[in-house]
């Protein structure tokens, strides 16, 4: 499954969640911890592989130093 087609069936159970008073049945609880575990197994490989942006890495500054004349 792609993350794209988890990430649409999230959707969908969260707004079957609200429409439902924000209650789960038993199918929809396993369904969503499912596919919440393989976004999460898709977002792990691409930290690991570099294809996720973080806020806290460390960017590269180059500071001029000002010459003394």
């Amino acid at each position: 499954m792609l993350s794209s087609e988890i990430t649409r069936e999230l959707q969908s159970l969260t707004q079957t969640w609200r429409n439902n008073n924000f209650v789960f049945t038993g199918e929809q609880r396993r369904k969503y911890d499912r596919l919440l575990s393989q976004r999460r197994e898709f977002i792990k490989q691409w930290k690991e592989e570099g294809r996720v942006y973080s806020s806290t890495t460390p960017t590269k500054v180059k500071v001029k130093k000002e010459e003394k004349a």
